[in-house]
């Protein structure tokens, strides 16, 4: 046992340095700021689950979380996530705008909304070491008003991935690395009310589409103290700054993020507590506003209760804070066989210096055996 946790510290003091040799030239060519995907759990927690998450969620948040289950498990989940924007609005309607300039000036005005859906699929098989295969597909539009026309920007991303994750025997560390390859489709145009209702406008015309392939690592490591139970972690994801080939357009910048979790021993077998607190993409100099304001703070908190079988609790209740925004959620498990989670959360689109908030509902459900 000694000479593997020795192994292991040696290990860690490596990957730790990897990771910040890849984060000094990570900030060397720093592009674009993009949160690609997230779960249901972790939005409810405020988006800080980089030490607790756990399977398929690992291949979100941090790769190494894919073996913290101590159980086999193939796990398919699904999900979809919409803004509060009025369906009958804006982008019902972006293809068939009336007929004259002053309509579609007036109706500009009131255009201001976002889209946002999310589908994920995964499948894990975990127990000490691990491997994992996940699909997501994300699209993203906003339409912001300007005099005279619109800003209009709608990206999209598919993804699939795939995830090694092992650990210690004592499972006091554990170590994990996601391979993915990417697409991405964006539009990011400014027209005028003139293109809008010009007969021949197709927005396919002004469509960048481009292929990448990127990498995450993740560790977690299990401090052995009693009562409290800590766990530090560090992720890195989209680690060699994915650029899809565009030679206009930003790409995907890595991020470094680092988080602590405790899980104090508060009320024996019947409940328990999860808090955890995350500093995102720490190392990143492009982003030293939201550094000032807080915006890559995120804080979290889980509370579960009726305990069911190998480690399945019945309810848990969520709640954190992200980018200075609270957030609620809550799951129900049946054993290991189906979960449903369900979060309320906001978030930022647009730039650092025009953010606007946008609140949202996310829906996920999850099937294993």
């Amino acid at each position: 046992m000694k000479a593997d946790l020795k192994r292991s510290h040696f290990l860690l003091s490596a990957l730790l340095c990897g990771m910040a040799v890849t984060a000094a030239a990570t900030n060397a060519q720093a592009q674009e700021f993009h949160r690609w995907a997230e779960s249901a759990r972790g939005l409810g927690m405020g988006g800080a689950l980089t030490a607790v998450a756990t399977g398929s969620d690992a291949m979100l948040y941090n790769p190494a979380g894919l073996i913290q289950q101590q159980f086999w498990k193939v796990e398919l989940s699904g999900s979809t996530d919409k803004s509060d924007s009025d369906p009958d609005g804006f982008f019902s309607t972006f293809d068939g705008f009336p007929g004259s300039v002053e309509e579609v000036d007036a109706f500009l005005v009131e255009s201001e909304e976002s889209r946002y859906l999310r589908e994920q699929l995964f499948a894990s098989f975990h127990n000490g070491s691990g491997l994992g295969f996940g699909v997501i597909d994300i699209t993203t539009r906003q339409a912001q008003s300007a005099p005279g026309g619109v800003h209009y920007r709608e990206e999209r991303f598919t993804a699939v991935n795939m995830t090694l994750a092992w650990a210690t025997d004592v499972r006091l560390i554990m170590w994990g690395i996601t391979f993915r390859s990417m697409g991405r489709e964006l539009i990011d145009e400014d027209f005028t009310s003139n293109e809008l209702i010009d007969p021949n406008f197709d927005l396919g015309d002004f469509r960048s589409e481009g292929n990448a392939l990127a990498y995450d690592l993740g560790l977690i490591f299990r401090l052995p103290i009693p009562f409290i139970r800590p766990t530090i972690a560090v992720a890195q994801l989209n680690g060699n700054d994915p650029d899809f080939g565009f030679k206009k357009r930003p790409g995907l910048t890595g991020e470094v993020n680092a988080a602590i979790a405790i899980n104090p021993d508060l009320f024996g077998q019947d409940m328990d507590l999860v808090i955890t607190a995350e500093l995102r993409d720490a190392s990143n100099t492009a982003f030293e506003s939201e550094k000032r304001t807080g915006k890559l703070d995120h804080f979290g908190a889980e509370f579960s209760i009726w305990p069911l079988d190998n480690g399945i609790w019945g309810l848990q209740l969520r709640g954190g804070s992200s980018q200075g925004y609270i957030s609620l959620g809550a799951g129900v498990n049946l054993a290991h066989y189906i979960s449903v989670s369900a979060a309320r959360y906001t978030e930022e689109l647009g730039t650092s210096d025009n953010p606007q908030p946008e609140e949202r509902t996310i829906l996920e459900v999850k099937i294993g055996f």
